[in-house]
C-alpha cells in the first residue's frame, strides 16, 4: 500500500546491521566486513554486489537473528505479472513472495529507491488459488506504483494527498489486468472495495495525526502504525 523507504525490519535486524557497522567503524579488518557481506550475500540466495541495507540483506539479517526464511516461491500469476511490468519499462527490480508481512496490517510495498517489492502471501490458507488471487492484486497495485512513479508522480506528503495517490493507483492497477487479459486478478468489485476503505482510513489517519499533534502523512502514518501494533489492530 504505502511507498515505503523502511529497509531493515524489526529490532534484532537494526541492532546487528548497527553491530556490523560499528564493528568496522571502530578498526574491523575490511576482510571481516566482506566476509559478513560475502556471506549474507550467499544466504540470501543474492549476488555479492547487491548492496547492503537492501530488502535482501534484510531478510538474509533476519533469517540469521530469527532462524526463520519468509521467503515463498513465486507463483506463476504473480511471476507473469511482475514480467510485464518490467517489459513496460517500470522501474522494477526484483520481486519478493512473504509468508508475513514486513509491516503490521500491510500486504506488499513498492520501495521507489530499489524498485523492490514485496507481497505477502497466506500460504495457509486452505484455498490457495484464492490466496493467489488476493496477493496478485496487490502486486498490480504496487506495480502501478512504478508506472506512477516513472511518469513522474511525487511521494503524498498529506493525507488527503494520500488518499488521492492510492486511489488512482488502484485504478491504474485494475486497468492494467484487463490490458494484461488477467482481469479476475484484480475486479471492479475488489478496487471499489479498496477506493472505500481509504474512505474509511482516512479519518482514522487523521485521528492518529492529531493525537500525535501532526496531521502530515509522515507524522499520521507511524503514529497509526504504532496504535495498531499496541492494540493489535490488524488493518
Amino acid at each position: 500500500m504505502r511507498n515505503d523507504e523502511c529497509l531493515m525490519s524489526g529490532r534484532r535486524a537494526s541492532r546487528a546491521a548497527r553491530h556490523m557497522t560499528e564493528d568496522v567503524a571502530t578498526g574491523a579488518s575490511a576482510g571481516q566486513a566482506d566476509a559478513w557481506t560475502s556471506w549474507t550475500s550467499w544466504f540470501a540466495g543474492e549476488d555479492v554486489d547487491e548492496p547492503f541495507g537492501s530488502l535482501a540483506h534484510t531478510l538474509a539479517i533476519e533469517r540469521l537473528m530469527e532462524g526463520h526464511d519468509r521467503r515463498l516461491p513465486i507463483p506463476d500469476a504473480l511471476d507473469y505479472l511482475w514480467r510485464r511490468g518490467v517489459a513496460e519499462g517500470y522501474p522494477l527490480r526484483r520481486l519478493y513472495v512473504l509468508d508475513s508481512p514486513l509491516h503490521l496490517g500491510v500486504a506488499a510495498t513498492y520501495n521507489s529507491a530499489t524498485g523492490d517489492v514485496w507481497v505477502r502471501l497466506d500460504a495457509a490458507r486452505p484455498d490457495r488459488g484464492a490466496a493467489e488471487v488476493e496477493a496478485a492484486g496487490h502486486v498490480l497495485h504496487e506495480i502501478s506504483h512504478a508506472a506512477r512513479a516513472r511518469h513522474g508522480t511525487r511521494r503524498p506528503a498529506t493525507i488527503p494527498a494520500y488518499h488521492r495517490d492510492e486511489a488512482a493507483t488502484q485504478r491504474l492497477a485494475h486497468r492494467l489486468a484487463r490490458r494484461w487479459r488477467v482481469a479476475h486478478l484484480l475486479t471492479h468489485e475488489v478496487r471499489d472495495a479498496y477506493v472505500r476503505l481509504l474512505d474509511e482510513l482516512q479519518p482514522e489517519l487523521e485521528a492518529a495525526g492529531t493525537l500525535a499533534g501532526d496531521l502530515s502523512l509522515a507524522t499520521a502514518a507511524p503514529a497509526l502504525d504504532g496504535l495498531r501494533a499496541r492494540h493489535g489492530w490488524n488493518r
